[in-house]
């Protein structure tokens, strides 16, 4: 869990299932379909799952799921009797970010996108396209660039703007890809805010601390992840759940 969006998502979790007695195993989903997440699922190795990897498949988790092995996934959305989603409103949150950009009077505004295949990625950057239709602003789509929610992505994206055309602000969907944008525009002697504005998503606890000030957006990650972990309880304990469960930003 080398994501500090993760990690904080996974203290609220254990704060939950240790406090009903459980052991939590985290396990790595690198791998995908071969990972050490997807066999103690398929192998049903565990009493129950929380599932916050988007590379661990659908087909796996619906075929895995019964009532003796309920499981709880988060940012999307599956369809099965013992599968519970919690989800956060991160079309929202995309729109809100936006809003705010456009309300400072920005119009030239760029998205450095998450893993394509991400459901909460899309999410956000569909609250993005709504907030510059509302607007009456255009997309550009050199502006929406890859960054895969890593440093080293984020990195990238902000040197590519530099390098070709840089618009009045850059939305980047976390914050970890922000923090390396601020680097790359420190690096090449551009100020923020003064010559390009500046916007993460996540509010991870290391957004705190960067110069020049990060403006994220928060995501309830803490309070998600305790859900998630109390409607897991409840389904071991054959507690009648809700299909799904929807956090605001």
């Amino acid at each position: 869990m080398s994501s500090p969006y993760f990690s904080e998502l996974v203290k609220g979790i254990e704060s939950v299932i240790m406090h009903h007695g459980y052991d939590m195993i985290v396990c790595n989903s690198l791998g995908g379909e071969h990972s050490t997440a997807s066999r103690y699922i398929r192998e049903k190795r565990i009493d129950g799952a929380i599932v916050i990897a988007q590379n661990i498949q659908n087909k796996l988790l619906l075929e895995a799921a019964e009532s003796g092995f309920p499981i709880v996934v988060m940012d999307r959305e599956l369809n099965n009797d013992h599968i519970v989603n919690v989800l956060i409103d991160d079309e929202q949150g995309g729109y809100v970010a936006t809003r705010y950009l456009l309300d400072k009077g920005h119009r030239t505004i760029a998205y450095i996108n998450g893993t394509f295949s991400s459901d909460c990625n899309l999410l956000r950057y569909q609250g993005y396209l709504r907030a510059l239709h509302e607007a009456g602003v255009e997309e550009r789509k050199e502006w929406r660039l890859s960054g895969h929610f890593t440093k080293e992505g984020g990195y990238q994206a902000a040197k590519f703007l530099i390098e070709n055309e840089l618009p009045s602000a850059v939305f980047f969907a976390s914050d970890e890809m922000a923090i390396s944008g601020l680097e790359a525009f420190r690096e090449h002697h551009i100020s923020v805010p003064e010559q390009v504005s500046v916007v993460g998503f996540d509010n991870i606890h290391l957004s705190h601390y960067v110069y020049p000030p990060l403006t994220t957006f928060r995501q309830p990650k803490t309070d998600a992840g305790q859900l998630a972990g109390h409607v897991l309880i409840q389904m071991l304990k054959g507690e009648t759940v809700d299909s799904s469960y929807i956090l605001n930003n």
